[in-house]
């Protein structure tokens, strides 16, 4: 019983703390998403870049070249 009231006391401080954190002051997080989205395209603008200078870029267009290939010779028939 002494377990039983002790996780019951655990849980409804856990509860309580959560309850601390969603309040309003701290669910202004606006700005925080705004940087997370710029270091994102940041990233991804070093990736792209990486990639057009390591000769990826040839890499993939070779390889839908070949998968366009592949549709058209299956829906004509091999024709």
């Amino acid at each position: 019983m002494k377990k039983v009231i002790e996780k019951t006391t655990a849980l409804s401080q856990r509860g309580a703390v959560a309850m601390r954190i969603n309040h309003p002051i701290f669910r202004k997080q606006q700005g925080a998403s705004a940087i997370e989205y710029v270091v994102i395209a940041a990233v991804i603008a070093l990736a792209v870049f990486v990639a057009s200078e390591a000769g990826i870029a040839d890499a993939f267009s070779g390889f839908f070249d070949r998968v366009t290939d592949a549709i058209t010779e299956s829906t004509d028939g091999g024709t």
